[in-house]
């Protein structure tokens, strides 16, 4: 046995199928005692449904010995922290198998309780209806183990877990979600495989989800009329959730979450991730969240590509290829956060790439020059007062972190992301941070996001002064489509010859977009926030017609070669374990390793994807932003701030 979960997986196979055992054996004892015919016939049914949760115990016990007992060396067991962490898809799969058994078995104990005991007579009832639901659950999640068996054999999974559709036309969307039946996941039993604080702000999102779907459904196209829509149906599924959850047997509460056979639009897909930065939610997070001196943002122009030729004949061609594609032709909006008070100027941003890239005849500026030079000096004795007062907030940090957001490259901004921001701007005091919001898809298809996040990098390295750093170290953080990006972004810095960053965090990252499987991609089928349906749709709204995604690494960034993969600085990597996702970091993890021994990745067990956004209200997710800004202190060379306790 190599997988991490193995050997608990078993063990709980034998308390259930021991439980169950005594429960039937209970069962005939009533009713050879009892031989009237209505007290025969409930016994008999009772019967019949032990005997049926029974044989589906057997049947999935027997499926999922070959990979219990597998003593290959599955990709990730021996390198992922921490150890008591799923290791890959294939661990999160025997983990959420696991957590379902223990569910079984405590639901047996009490009903064996209630036959002891008349404590527990009236609850006899409840449980057993619970348990009838908790079996529906397994043999839905039958398939599910099945199509992880395949998986294991489709592949060398001392090498990899991705399994390519266009190798393998087996491991197809279309036919997976006809097969697979993930209802029972939904509704009064819904997330079971989550810690209690994680499941009730999943149920929110199902709620909001939901919310969504039934505004967006409507002919109404106004806003006024989305918004009254919204508190409408909002109300709504919250008070269905309520009866659910009592115990009342609603419909419309038990389909909260289950997907639709048509897939959810872009509209529905970018309202329903964008929910945080709605007025409330956003003036909310905002009140909540960590006090930073500096929280602004501003637009950096874009590149005078043509001013630079024009006025500097003398720079090779090799230098003027190393410039940012013609992509970028729009200014680029970012976000700025620094703990300490520092003034920015938006004139001197707005001017920098004339200033940098044109000769100008300064004879020509002779009667504006005074004036210019009277408003700057006015303009520089403000600034030092206001940093002598401020603790010296002015004196250049040593320290920058590039940020770029996530959001399925179709939705999302660093607004969205702000809360996690500013907690790292209060632990690295000495540092500043700039968030990218590049242009999304399918407005801009690739590579405008890229060449956009590239060149705000780049006018960092030249201009950086002009944000109050000396970007000594640098540190890039992308996390999902970010965590992309930012992967892509460095690698395409390493080919243009220009200065990478001194350490990359990726953060649950979407690192091959070609269409693929893995066993933690199994769990889209049933997962509230990255559905397969929504996956899908963000890939075909970000990638171009006739592109190849599996050869193109700026693309799927995981499938960068050797060379490349040397030449990478310090990554960390952070991931949850029970994202859809999580074998994307794994892979890479495992390929990066060869060549270079300090790339680190860690693992919160019980966390799904986007957990960075859940830090307020979710303290493992707050755990992981708390070692995130530890490593980037390292990595900074700055002392880190942090609350300890």
């Amino acid at each position: 046995m190599t997988l991490r979960f193995s050997r608990v997986t078993l063990e709980s196979f034998e308390t259930c199928i021991t439980l169950l055992k005594k429960l039937q054996d209970h069962a005939e004892d009533i009713k050879k005692r009892n031989q009237t015919h209505s007290v025969s016939e409930q016994v008999e049914e009772k019967l019949q449904d032990y005997q049926s949760v029974l044989s589906t115990l057997e049947a999935t016990k027997e499926l999922v010995e070959p990979l219990v007992y597998c003593e290959l060396e599955f990709v990730g067991v021996n390198f992922v922290e921490p150890k008591n962490s799923p290791a890959n898809g294939f661990d999160t799969i025997l983990f959420i198998l696991h957590t379902l058994l223990c569910k079984i078995a405590n639901l047996c104990e009490r009903l064996i309780e209630s036959l002891n005991s008349w404590k527990y007579f009236f609850q006899e009832r409840n449980n057993f209806e619970k348990l009838l639901a908790r079996h529906e659950q397994l043999r839905s999640f039958y398939a599910i183990i099945y199509l992880a068996i395949k998986m294991k054999d489709a592949v060398d999974v001392t090498q990899t877990l991705l399994v390519g559709e266009s190798l393998h036309p087996d491991f197809s969307l279309n036919r997976w979600k006809q097969a697979v039946k993930t209802d029972a996941f939904f509704g009064r039993y819904f997330g079971f495989h989550y810690q209690s604080d994680i499941r009730k702000l999943l149920r929110m999102t199902l709620v909001a989800k939901e919310t969504i779907q039934k505004t967006y459904e409507g002919s109404q196209k106004e806003p006024k009329f989305k918004t009254i829509s919204l508190l409408g149906w909002g109300w709504f599924y919250s008070n269905l959730q309520m009866l659910e959850h009592l115990g009342l047997d609603v419909k419309n509460a038990k389909q909260l979450g289950i997907e639709l056979s048509s897939p959810p639009s872009i509209e529905q897909i970018r309202a329903f991730w964008n929910l945080i930065e709605e007025p409330f939610l956003a003036g909310l997070t905002q009140f909540v969240s960590a006090d930073v001196a500096v929280d602004k943002t501003f637009s950096i122009p874009p590149p005078c590509l043509h001013s630079f030729r024009r006025f500097d004949e003398t720079v090779s061609a090799s230098h003027f290829l190393r410039l940012p594609s013609s992509e970028v032709r729009e200014p680029v909006h970012v976000r700025y956060i620094s703990y300490h008070w520092r003034h920015i100027s938006e004139d001197a941003i707005q001017q920098s790439e004339i200033v940098q890239n044109m000769e100008i005849d300064k004879s020509s500026l002779v009667s504006s020059g005074l004036t210019e030079r009277l408003s700057q000096q006015v303009k520089n004795i403000g600034v030092s007062w206001d940093g002598w007062l401020r603790n010296k907030g002015n004196d250049p940090v040593k320290g920058l972190v590039v940020h770029i957001h996530g959001g399925g490259f179709i939705a999302q901004s660093s607004s969205s992301h702000a809360v996690y921001l500013k907690e790292w701007a209060v632990d690295l005091p000495n540092s500043c941070i700039v968030s990218i919001d590049y242009k999304l898809s399918p407005e801009y298809k690739y590579p405008v996001a890229l060449e956009e996040c590239t060149y705000v990098y780049t006018w960092l390295l030249k201009h950086h002064e002009l944000l109050g750093t000396t970007a000594e170290r640098i540190v890039v953080v992308g996390d999902s489509a970010g965590g992309n990006l930012a992967l892509a972004m460095t690698l395409k810095l390493l080919i243009r010859g220009l200065r990478v960053p001194n350490g990359i965090v990726l953060a649950y990252p979407a690192l091959y977009l070609f269409p693929a499987w893995s066993p933690s991609r199994l769990l889209s089928l049933f997962d509230p926030l990255l559905p397969a349906s929504v996956l899908e749709t963000c890939m075909k709204a970000y990638l171009p017609e006739n592109v190849n995604a599996c050869e193109d690494v700026f693309i799927s960034p995981g499938m960068a070669s050797d060379t490349y993969l040397k030449q990478l600085p310090s990554v960390f990597v952070v991931a949850g374990g029970l994202d859809p996702l999580l074998d994307d970091s794994v892979v890479f993890v495992h390929r990066l390793r060869q060549w270079r021994e300090d790339t680190e990745i860690q693992i919160f067990p019980n966390l799904p994807h986007g957990f960075f956004n859940m830090g307020l209200v979710v303290p493992q997710a707050f755990e992981a932003i708390r070692l995130v800004s530890k490593w980037i202190a390292m990595q900074l060379q700055v002392e880190w701030c942090g609350n300890t306790s």
